[in-house]
């Protein structure tokens, strides 16, 4: 067979940017191609890695490539309403303001929105441009936090969260609401909207539970 003797060999190192200890990278040292392990870069930070290859004879040359890592979105905010005050049957507004990137850099910015529970973050909807969400949380009386996850062009992302308390609502509010819902099913059947027709069903059989529970 043929050997490898004739190979030039090559070795990576990092010649600037902020020390990365030691086991930065996902690929042997010693290979053409480095693999940078995930989160080991900063945001912002600039780096030079250079690629050194020396050939069987000891002649060596090496290259050098520059890397800017993708900078966090700049914070903003995270607001709901209602907050601290009673989220009826778990529906909130949730607004984030003023986020933007460095420089203006990567736009535009997509934002999704989570609640927090013990299993995990539960995403309410998908990526969205508008940084207003309407959502409606499954339960009541509850208390935790919801989320925004902010995304650059490059799938950079950044995060914040709120606290919030969400209070059941008493008898008489949720007897009115039921009162309210079940003129709009009946509109909404005899105008044939389906799609309407099922999320009224789905807020009112929630409803009627809670009131089971608060009589």
């Amino acid at each position: 067979g043929s050997s490898n003797s004739s190979a030039a060999a090559y070795q990576w190192s990092m010649t600037s940017g902020r020390d990365l200890g030691v086991g930065w990278a996902s690929t042997s040292l010693s290979s053409p191609v480095l693999v940078v392990k995930p989160n080991m870069l900063l945001g912002g930070e600039a780096y030079t890695f250079r690629l050194t290859a020396t050939a069987p004879g000891g002649a060596s040359g090496f290259a050098d490539i520059f890397v800017r890592a993708g900078a966090l979105p700049v914070p903003g905010w995270l607001s709901a309403s209602p907050d601290g005050q009673t989220a009826f049957l778990g529906q909130l507004r949730l607004t984030a303001s003023g986020w933007s990137t460095k420089d203006g850099a990567n736009l535009p910015l997509q934002y999704r929105f989570s609640y927090n529970t013990a299993s995990g973050p539960v995403f309410l909807g998908i990526s969205q441009f508008s940084t207003i969400a309407d959502v409606r949380l499954p339960l009541l009386g509850a208390s935790g936090t919801v989320t925004v996850h902010v995304t650059d062009s490059l799938g950079v992302a950044a995060s914040r969260s709120v606290w919030l308390n969400v209070t059941a609502p008493s008898r008489l509010e949720l007897a009115a609401f039921v009162q309210q819902r079940l003129g709009d099913l009946a509109t909404a059947v005899d105008g044939g909207h389906v799609d309407t027709v099922s999320v009224l069903v789905a807020l009112l059989a929630e409803a009627l539970s809670s009131l089971g529970d608060v009589l």
